[in-house]
């Protein structure tokens, strides 16, 4: 009994001991698992980080050498545009400035084209074609962006269409701003998302590994891999990568999403000064995979070892009695534990071909670094080179042993001293940058080597105290800038200094003189029948003129005064030091070389030419003042009979000055559309009812008062606003009309310039098109002068307006350049009579027998006649009397607004039999 006690009480302590190694080795086994669970995690997120560092790192050099060329075009903008109201189109428009853009984007790989907007939203010039398409893009993101806000960094918008080639597109845009702080514009560069595709494929995303390049608000520009079903338009709506970017950056394991995407382990980079962020994430399963596998051995491996255990306790439970079964069963099981050891193996092979994969992808990241435009080196924290790529070596020209690896920096730094690295900086860059210190700020500069390249440096200091410095050669862009400059500042045609550069190099001289104490004149000339030729034998005959008139001035004046063309035949000179003796001579010198006749293009041509004379000080104490008196002494001299000088006299400028000023209020007016139109009826000589209706223009300005048209149409004319003032007119008039109760006529009055405008003819025909008034109701009024220009043009324009169906009345007929002829040759459907003669018509007997002479030519040629000037009861007597058509005058109606003009036809037309029918069709 005893013996059978002692053998229970063994075998209960070999179950107790079982029991517990059972429970070791499960909390081993499990203890295990999660380690490598945890190392498996973090060797991930490490990976990770060291990826999206340097992908952002790239990221940043593409956006940043995009936006370093969108921040020079806006410091040329602030440059060379005065104001808002100057715009950029001028100087920014031409072909010059898209060839200076285009080698702007020689360097630039990832931006497909660059874009000039206006203020108004307009295209002013791209690289893609010259001349470049005008295209509204105030709707885009970065233009209201800018139009609404003062933001004045660098904005990149979400993924949009490109209204050019209809391909996904990023923008990077800037703000631009006049000399005066005024917005003017954006310019604007077209991302290649594709690009980004190469160094992102050189990451090696085999193992479940993305790459996202995403806005700080969510939206997603590019994700690589791309799926065939990927939505690039999706937004991160994970709040954990909100809380991220929040932050500035870091990881965080991202859950399982309803698109069918697994958990995710998330590295967010911030990439800064353009609010993006690169996003590195890594599947949980990939990431995990190894060591799931690692998992089942173990846990086999636990497994084993506590059936082992088991079986060794109830064999010795069992005593000694099963100790052959015992042996075969335990040869059985190291068998197993040979399979078991074998699986290990295995594994241990799997983890190596890993670490070889690694190995790969390493050599992979380190052929991009090779392959990379620009040079990069990364030194640690004590200073020495750690990674280095070929091309930083060919741009600095350093020896290759000294970018082997573990060179010191600051020996790199003390061999470019040697060479001369950094002679063409300043005393404080020199201080700054060529000591070989590590910086602790973010730095970027430019460098002219003493080889003649320019490189533009930047450092990016790292949280160990070392950095990463790129280079980039720019030598293109440098001499892009330069010559951009030259075509801001200088005449491409005559090569003299343009109005941008004259007003620089004034100013310069005018603070020269006020400093030295001397005198300064400043010619103002505009060439005489400079017109004359260019019409006549063509504006390549015109531009050899004044290539030839400007050599000819380049021979008066002396090297240190200043001859520009400051637009079409008008030309500035600055004489140094010159006082109202020397500018007289020289005007006579000038006036001399200028009319000498040229021979050009087999032509044998002559001009004049108009000097104005201003003299600092007395005639101006600044640029503005001697410009202006300069131009009102010029106005004197035209005035006086063109091709001479004339000195300012204190009483011209008055007169000019208010000339100047209502020319600027008028051009203030033509573009607000301050105008307004009344309109003045034309009856029926016997019923007095309305047939047709002249519009008449009227300008009220906001000081002066009513302007009369005898003195605001002559200076449009003159000054070219009369063709954007006319065509207003024009179209107004018509849309009124088309409105009205009754189909009356609407009369309009046409200058000769715009008889003269070769798309007056498609202008009209799409305006009525537009406005919907018939052609038949149209009448256009010309004036006499007209007739004695070219007469064959004139005739043409004419047939082919009365072909349209729009009638041609002569207008003012009678006055002193009246000719009978003008009724025979010219293809008129009515005259009107002057009113001078209605107002001598009933004491003047010869003033009536003109007009009956006037009306038998017109009845005989089948012409209506109108009577102007009608103010008396008799004078519609004897209108009457004498069979005139159509009469108009204030008896009749003086002119009015549209409201009271069009009330009065609905009211005439509700007193008409067919009043129902005319009413619904007009309403």
């Amino acid at each position: 009994m005893p013996c059978i006690l002692a053998e229970k009480r063994q075998a209960r302590r070999i179950r107790r001991g079982a029991i517990a190694l059972v429970l070791l080795l499960i909390a081993v086994g499990a203890s295990s698992a999660l380690i490598l669970r945890r190392a498996a995690v973090i060797e991930t997120q490490n990976d990770l980080r060291r990826l999206s560092v340097i992908l952002a790192e790239q990221a940043a050099q593409s956006f940043q050498a995009a936006d370093r060329v969108l921040r020079a075009v806006a410091e040329q903008v602030a440059q060379d545009v005065a104001s808002a109201e100057e715009g950029i189109a001028p100087d920014f428009g031409t072909q010059a400035a898209h060839i200076a853009l285009a080698r702007r984007m020689e360097n630039l790989p990832q931006v497909e084209a660059l874009t000039m907007v206006g203020s108004d939203g307009i295209s002013v010039n791209a690289t893609r074609v010259f001349p470049s398409r005008r295209t509204l893009l105030a709707d885009r993101s970065y233009f209201r962006h800018f139009a609404e806000t003062d933001d004045r960094g660098a904005f990149v918008s979400e993924l949009v269409t490109n209204r050019v080639n209809g391909g996904r597109t990023v923008y990077l845009a800037r703000r631009l701003l006049a000399a005066d702080d005024a917005f003017v514009g954006v310019v604007n560069a077209a991302i290649n998302l594709n690009y980004f595709n190469e160094f992102f494929a050189a990451a090696g995303f085999e193992d479940g590994t993305g790459v996202t390049l995403a806005r700080a608000d969510g939206s997603v520009l590019k994700r690589f891999p791309m799926s065939p079903d990927d939505n690039v338009a999706e937004r991160m709506l994970t709040p954990a990568w909100y809380t991220t970017t929040a932050a500035g950056g870091g990881g965080y394991r991202s859950p399982g999403t309803a698109d069918g995407r697994g958990p995710r382990f998330v590295q967010v980079r911030p990439i800064p000064g353009f609010g993006l962020f690169i996003n590195a994430t890594r599947q949980e399963a990939e990431a995990l995979a190894r060591w799931r596998q690692q998992a089942v051995a173990l846990t086999l491996a636990v497994l084993f070892g506590s059936l082992l255990t088991g079986l060794l306790a109830l064999l010795l439970t069992r005593q000694f009695a099963l100790i052959a079964r015992s042996h075969r069963r335990i040869e059985m099981d190291s068998m197993a534990l040979r399979a078991s050891e074998a699986r290990l193996r295995d594994e241990t092979t799997a983890l190596e071909a890993s670490e070889e994969r690694l190995t790969q992808a390493t050599q992979i990241l380190r052929t991009t670094l090779e392959h990379m435009n620009q040079g990069i080196i990364l030194v640690d924290g004590q200073g020495i080179v750690a990674v280095s790529n070929r091309r930083a070596g060919l741009l600095l020209d350093l020896p290759g042993a000294m970018l082997a690896g573990g060179t010191p920096f600051a020996e790199i730094n003390a061999h470019q001293v040697r060479c001369g690295e950094f002679e063409a900086l300043t005393a404080a860059q020199r201080k700054t940058f060529g000591t070989g210190r590590l910086p602790v700020h973010e730095t970027t500069y430019e460098r002219r080597r003493p080889n003649g390249t320019t490189l533009e440096i930047r450092s990016v200091p790292l949280p160990d105290g070392g950095m990463v410095r790129t280079y980039t050669d720019i030598t293109a862009r440098a001499e892009a800038e330069g010559m951009l400059a030259l075509a801001a500042s200088h005449d491409q045609l005559t090569g003299l200094a343009n109005r941008n550069g004259f007003g620089q190099r004034l100013d310069r001289a005018l603070i020269g003189a006020q400093r030295g104490a001397t005198t300064l004149a400043v010619l103002c000339l505009d060439l005489d029948g400079f017109k004359a030729v260019n019409d006549t034998y063509g504006h390549e005959v015109g531009d050899l003129l004044l290539q030839r008139v400007a050599a000819c001035m380049r021979d008066v004046v002396r090297e240190d005064d200043l001859l520009a063309r400051m637009g079409g035949d008008e030309f500035s000179v600055v004489l140094a030091q010159g006082d109202a003796a020397r500018a007289a001579q020289v005007a006579r010198r000038l006036l001399d070389a200028v009319r000498q006749p040229h021979l050009l293009g087999g032509h044998r041509v002559m001009v004049g030419v108009s000097i104005g004379i201003a003299v600092y000080p007395l005639d101006g104490g600044t640029v503005e003042q001697l410009l202006r008196n300069g131009d009102a002494a010029l106005y004197q001299a035209k005035a006086g009979g063109r091709n001479r000088w004339c000195a300012y006299a204190s009483d011209v400028g008055d007169r000019e000055r208010h000339r100047m000023a209502l020319e600027s209020d008028l051009r203030d007016a033509v573009e607000q559309r301050q105008f307004t139109l009344a309109y003045q009826p034309i009856c029926d000589v016997i019923t007095t009812e309305p047939v047709a209706f002249e519009a008449l223009l009227r300008w009220t300005h906001p000081l002066r008062g009513a302007v009369s048209p005898g003195e605001f149409v002559p200076l449009a004319e003159q000054t070219g606003m009369i063709l954007d003032l006319g065509r207003w007119a024009l179209e107004a008039a018509c849309a009124e009309a088309a409105a009205w109760a009754l189909p009356v006529r609407i009369a309009v009055n046409l200058s000769p310039a715009q008889f003269r405008d070769p798309g007056l003819l498609d202008f009209i025909t799409d305006m009525l098109a537009r406005t919907g008034l018939a052609a038949t109701r149209l009448e256009l009024e010309l004036t006499e002068g007209l007739l004695l220009e070219q007469t064959e043009g004139v005739v043409g324009v004419m047939q082919a307006l009365r072909d349209l169906g729009v009638r041609m009345v002569l207008d003012d007929f009678g006055t002193a350049n009246s000719n009978l002829s003008y009724l025979r040759g010219f293809p008129f459907d009515a005259v009107k009579i002057d009113r001078s003669f209605l107002r001598a018509l009933s004491s003047d007997r010869q003033a009536r027998a003109l007009v009956e002479a006037m009306l038998t030519m017109s009845r005989a040629l089948g012409l209506d006649v109108v009577g102007e000037g009608v103010e008396t009861q008799e004078q519609l007597s004897m209108l009457r009397h004498l069979q005139c058509d159509r009469v108009q005058g204030y008896l009749l109606g003086r002119p009015e607004p549209a409201e009271i003009a069009r009330e009065g036809l609905w009211q005439r037309a509700a007193r008409r039999p067919d009043a129902g029918a005319r009413l619904a069709a007009a309403g």
